[in-house]
């Protein structure tokens, strides 16, 4: 029994890594292609967001913080800064997915959009290489850029992992059991 639920743990596991790496692959292999009013998408921002959404603060701040330095190596350039803005992404975003209803993939997206612009502010404050004109410029048009890569990496993530919109609700009887432990309810403690 315990073999089958430390199997289903490692599948569960496989499958997130090879989302991530199939992101980091495509964001260093097709992205360049994928140019749109001067903006390139920045999947590292949608992955560590949607790492957040799905694992929580830790290991998001661990996700979000290695692929900060995937871009900061690949791109030869600012790796703390880099490895820092995603980190902090995936924090935030991890704090949120106890306070939201994480299913929703439009609450993902809001959170991409979101986090673009806190990753973009924590990079420019960490690294101000480029005017501030050209970078707010640049980042109204990358941030509904990379809303629409959401539905590519989140909806996968979470699903790889047995969300709770996966797992049978309760019925009512178990609902009003819990109710009624709620203090101020009629008949609780």
């Amino acid at each position: 029994m315990m073999d089958t639920a430390h199997n289903r743990s490692l599948g569960r596991r496989s499958s997130y890594t090879a989302i991530l790496v199939a992101g980091v692959l495509l964001q260093t292999t097709w992205a360049h292609y994928w140019k749109v009013l001067g903006v390139y998408p920045d999947l590292y921002i949608v992955l560590s967001v949607c790492a957040g959404l799905t694992l929580g603060t830790r290991r998001a701040a661990m996700v979000g913080m290695l692929l900060g330095y995937v871009e900061g190596i690949m791109l030869g350039q600012s790796i703390g800064s880099y490895a820092v803005s995603r980190a902090v992404v995936a924090v935030l975003a991890g704090a949120a997915e106890t306070r939201v209803y994480r299913d929703n993939v439009w609450v993902s997206v809001i959170a991409v959009f979101v986090g673009t612009l806190a990753a973009e502010v924590v990079f420019l404050i960490m690294s101000p290489n480029y005017p501030f004109t050209y970078w707010t410029r640049t980042l109204l048009r990358e941030a509904p850029y990379n809303c629409l890569f959401t539905f590519a990496f989140f909806i996968p993530l979470a699903t790889s992992l047995g969300t709770p919109s996966t797992i049978p609700p309760p019925d009512a009887r178990d609902r009003s059991t819990i109710l009624v432990k709620v203090k101020g309810w009629p008949g609780g403690i």
